[in-house]
C-alpha cells in the first residue's frame, strides 16, 4: 500500500498543475458566464451532459443512474489519458479548460436563476460527489500531460543517446506508477458515481 501511495504522490506535480488550470478556468467561467454559454453550446459540451441525463430519465433507477454516470466519467477520463499520450498533452490541458469553464458557467447560470450564493450551490450540488470526482479528473489529466510530455521527449531523444537513456528511465518510472494511479482513478469515480446517483434518484440534488 505504501508503494502505491508513493506512486500517486510522485505524480502530484502534474495533478496540481491540472487542478490550477481547472480552478482558473472555473473562476473565469463564472465571471464570464453569459458570453461563455454560447461558446460551450456550440462546442457541444451541454449535449454530452444532456445525453447522460436522458439516459437516466429513460430508466430512473439507482442502478441505471450509477452505471450511466460511472461509465460516462470513466470513458471521459480514459480518453483524457489516451489522447494526452497521443497528442503530447494538448488534450488534457484543453479538457481541463473546458470542464472548468463548464462548472463556472453552470454555477453562474444556477446562481442568477435561483438567487442563491454560488458557493452554497457548489457545496450542496457539486461537492458531495465532486470531492472524489474532481481529484480523479485531475489525476487523469495529470497522467495525460505526463505521458504526452514523455512521448515528446522520446521523439526528441532519437537525436541524442544521452536523452534516449533519460527517456528510457522515465518510461520505467511511468510504468511503475501507472497501475496505482489508474486504480485510484477508477475507485474515486466508482464512489463518486454512487453518491451522485443517490443524490439524483433520491431527490437530494
Amino acid at each position: 500500500m505504501k508503494k502505491w501511495w508513493s506512486a500517486i504522490r510522485e505524480e502530484r506535480r502534474y495533478f496540481t498543475m491540472m487542478a490550477v488550470v481547472f480552478v482558473t478556468s472555473a473562476v473565469t467561467g463564472y465571471f464570464q458566464g453569459d458570453s461563455l454559454t454560447t461558446f460551450l453550446k456550440q462546442a457541444g459540451v451541454f449535449e454530452e451532459i444532456e445525453k447522460v441525463v436522458q439516459s437516466i430519465q429513460s430508466q430512473p433507477t439507482f442502478l441505471n443512474a450509477f452505471v450511466s454516470i460511472f461509465l460516462n466519467n470513466l470513458f471521459a477520463t480514459m480518453m483524457i489519458i489516451l489522447l494526452g499520450a497521443l497528442f503530447f498533452g494538448i488534450y488534457p490541458f484543453s479538457a481541463m479548460l473546458m470542464n472548468g469553464m463548464l462548472l463556472g458557467t453552470t454555477l453562474h447560470i444556477a446562481s442568477h436563476t435561483s438567487g442563491q450564493n454560488p458557493w452554497a450551490i457548489f457545496v450542496q450540488s457539486i461537492l458531495p460527489h465532486g470531492i472524489m470526482e474532481l481529484p480523479a479528473l485531475f489525476m487523469a489529466a495529470g497522467l495525460g500531460i505526463h505521458l504526452g510530455m514523455a512521448v515528446l521527449r522520446r521523439v526528441l531523444s532519437v537525436f541524442s543517446s544521452e536523452r534516449m537513456q533519460a527517456s528510457i528511465a522515465e518510461w520505467k518510472r511511468i510504468r511503475s506508477r501507472l497501475v496505482p494511479n489508474l486504480t485510484a482513478i477508477v475507485v474515486l469515480l466508482f464512489f463518486a458515481a454512487i453518491v451522485e446517483a443517490a443524490l439524483i434518484i433520491y431527490g437530494m440534488f
